[in-house]
């Protein structure tokens, strides 16, 4: 059970950065489209792929925790 609730959080640590990501993307977007400042775009659009490889990297996290709690699991379920 301890091991879904460490997946739990880590699937919310992987949406809310994958949240953020898009948020700077499409806000970089919009800099772009409405504005002459190519720099600033420019900067937002590079910056949004860090909260997005960390969203990776949290999702990855969460896919091994699932992958624990089930077998935890299934050996518990053996066990009895």
């Amino acid at each position: 059970m301890k091991a879904f609730k460490i997946y739990q959080s880590e699937v919310k640590k992987s949406r809310l950065y994958a949240r953020v990501g898009l948020a700077v993307f499409i806000t970089s977007l919009v800099v772009g489209f409405n504005t002459d400042q190519d720099k600033l775009a420019l900067g937002l659009l590079i910056g949004a792929y860090v909260p997005m490889a960390a969203s990776i990297h949290f999702n990855f996290r969460a896919y091994k925790k699932m992958q624990k709690a089930v077998w935890l699991r299934n050996r518990d379920a053996l066990l009895r």
